[in-house]
């Protein structure tokens, strides 16, 4: 049957026509997408880049390379946000050049510090015993103060005795000492054991209390106890230098005593001349005791008078040996035994 005039009969569209239309559109989305991405990274890097300072390399021919380094050490710190923390950068503050060594809490008996050489020290200062020869690590002599008005005269002393940013200040014995009204002197161990000195503000005493962690029963040195209070002769072994004598012992000086209240006439009569010898015109003498183990303080004296030019024909030196009474009249002393 024949179609009527004017009209075509169209055919409908291929199922493979169609596949192959979207298999174009995704491979086309696919491309497009790829390309937004790396398009929008190369966009970020430009962008960092361009807000990133370039770093030129260092050559061994740079001035100083050392220097560069802490330049830009220091420029990076002043450009980090401050950090409102306790102990960070911008919380901790510089010590002022006004700042003292000692705080005010101890400003009565505390306010500044030098130091000088031992051998100078001891040369000015004849402490009346012997001295030991001078070390590695002892060769200075540390010297407090306990007002300003005792510091040195000098200006640059007189700030560097109680400035905290300076080290101890070196000095002279002239210039250390010289507004110090008194100077208290303490002889201290320098064997490197581990002791504290700790001074007290309180009424002055001269004499110098020895703290030991030991169990206070003769014991050793016991780092576990609690400081108790010792002897001076308490040793770190738990013996004592200084024991107290025993009724044994007593008795034995009494009977050595015995004999010479028994010849007392006749020991006086020895005495008298040797008194009449060394006595000034005031019928003064200048007496002293000693023994073989004390001779060399006995010597430290002597040649301390000699070296001042100083008279010590009125000593008498009582001996307690044969030895000791051969060594003083060695000396020029009297001397008895």
């Amino acid at each position: 049957m024949a179609h009527p005039r004017g009209r075509r009969s169209i055919a409908p569209p291929h199922s493979g026509n169609n596949d192959a239309n979207s298999n174009s559109s995704m491979l086309i989305m696919i491309v497009l997408s790829v390309a937004s991405f790396f398009a929008g990274t190369l966009f970020s890097l430009q962008a960092a880049i361009g807000n990133t300072q370039v770093v030129q390399p260092l050559s061994v021919a740079d001035c100083n390379i050392e220097a560069i380094v802490a330049a830009r050490v220091k420029e990076a710190l002043k450009n980090m946000p401050a950090v409102g923390l306790k102990g960070s950068a911008a919380a901790v503050s510089t010590s002022s050049s006004d700042e003292t060594r000692f705080p005010a809490t101890v400003k009565k008996y505390a306010t500044g510090m030098s130091r000088m050489t031992k051998l100078d020290f001891t040369n000015q200062f004849d402490m009346g015993v012997p001295l030991d020869q001078v070390k590695e690590g002892e060769e200075d002599v540390l010297l407090l103060y306990s007002s300003e008005r005792a510091h040195p005269t000098k200006q640059s002393s007189k700030v560097d005795v109680k400035a905290l940013q300076t080290p101890v200040p070196h000095l002279s014995v002239d210039d250390a000492i010289e507004n110090c009204d008194e100077l208290h002197i303490i002889l201290t161990d320098q064997t490197n054991r581990k002791q504290c000195v700790a001074l007290v503000p309180q009424f002055e005493s001269f004499h110098i209390q020895k703290w030991m962690r030991v169990d206070g029963h003769g014991g050793k040195l016991d780092h576990a106890e609690a400081l108790k209070y010792v002897s001076r002769g308490y040793q770190s072994n738990g013996r004592e230098k200084f024991r107290p004598p025993e009724p044994k012992h007593t008795k034995k000086f009494w009977d050595m005593l015995g004999p010479y209240i028994e010849s007392m006439d006749e020991v006086l009569g020895n005495l008298k001349p040797l008194l009449e010898k060394v006595a000034n015109h005031k019928n003064q003498v200048i007496i002293m005791v000693c023994n073989m183990g004390q001779s060399e303080l006995l010597m430290n004296f002597v040649c301390s008078l000699k070296a001042r030019g100083l008279d010590y024909s009125q000593v008498l030196v009582f001996a307690t040996d044969e030895e000791t009474k051969a060594l003083a009249e060695s000396m020029g002393l009297t001397a008895f035994f």
